[in-house]
């Protein structure tokens, strides 16, 4: 015959060690799972929020097309504490496009040292391959 289990045979210390672990230690690590779950959460919306942003504004100071076969690059570039420019102005041409194949990257400076920082590169959506055909 097997005997029910009652708290009445438990001793006061272990008693009190079950009440220590269901009223201290549960509540902190499910509080902590939760801040742990939310906070990261939280940092993965900023981080994309920050790279639209990014992407939106290198949008806006950068645009390259294919013209007439040809890659027109158009930049705006102003110094720091004045107001944008409403006109591109910078414009490179390459007479050449690479339209085929992996993309490069590519420097044409003549009296100035290019530097390549932080790349990172994205895939192009389908809605960008397609609107460019």
């Amino acid at each position: 015959m097997k005997l029910p289990i009652h708290l009445n045979n438990v001793r006061l210390r272990n008693k009190f060690l079950i009440l220590y672990i269901l009223c201290v230690v549960q509540p902190i690590l499910g509080s902590n799972f939760v801040f742990y779950r939310v906070t990261t959460e939280n940092v993965r919306v900023q981080r994309m929020e920050d790279i639209q942003r990014a992407l939106d504004q290198v949008r806006n100071e950068f645009r390259a097309a294919v013209e007439d076969g040809k890659a027109v690059l158009r930049g705006k570039v102003w110094e720091r504490g004045k107001p944008e420019p409403a006109e591109w102005t910078v414009i490179g041409t390459d007479e050449v496009p690479n339209v085929v194949g992996s993309p490069g990257l590519f420097g044409n400076a003549q009296d100035a040292v290019i530097y390549y920082d932080n790349i990172t590169i994205m895939p192009n959506s389908a809605a960008d391959v397609a609107s460019r055909r």
